[in-house]
């Protein structure tokens, strides 16, 4: 979607239509803003249910039969949320860190590009 707003502030720009351009780049920097916010949201919906997928991961996901399996295979800790406990990666490698930077590169863009517009406007 913000590449097509991308498009289009770029074509009415080069029409002429400079406040038209200001109110697409807008609509992107609301686009940005309300995608991060999105981010935080789903991230606050994964941490109140971090207790009840533990539980689930070790009850019905991963149960303790553990016949078949190798030793290697017995020793590594099953379930998602155990595992990324276990590997602990740095903060830069985690999705929500670049998520986050990204969505603000492009607030910040549709912003600067908003009132580039209003500037060129006569």
């Amino acid at each position: 979607m913000e590449t097509a707003l991308a498009n289009a502030y770029v074509h009415i720009l080069s029409s002429d239509c400079f406040g038209l351009a200001a109110a697409l780049a807008f609509a992107g920097a609301l686009t940005g803003a309300a995608f991060f916010v999105l981010d935080l949201r789903n991230a606050r919906l994964v941490y109140l249910a971090e207790d009840v997928l533990r539980k689930l991961e070790v009850s019905v996901l991963f149960p303790e039969d553990l016949t078949g399996l190798s030793e290697e295979e017995k020793q590594t800790p099953r379930g998602i949320l155990f595992r990324e406990l276990r590997e602990k990666k740095g903060r830069w490698t985690r999705h929500k860190y670049w998520l986050r930077i990204i969505e603000g590169l492009i607030f910040v863009c549709f912003v600067s590009a908003s009132i580039f517009a209003f500037w060129l406007d006569p």
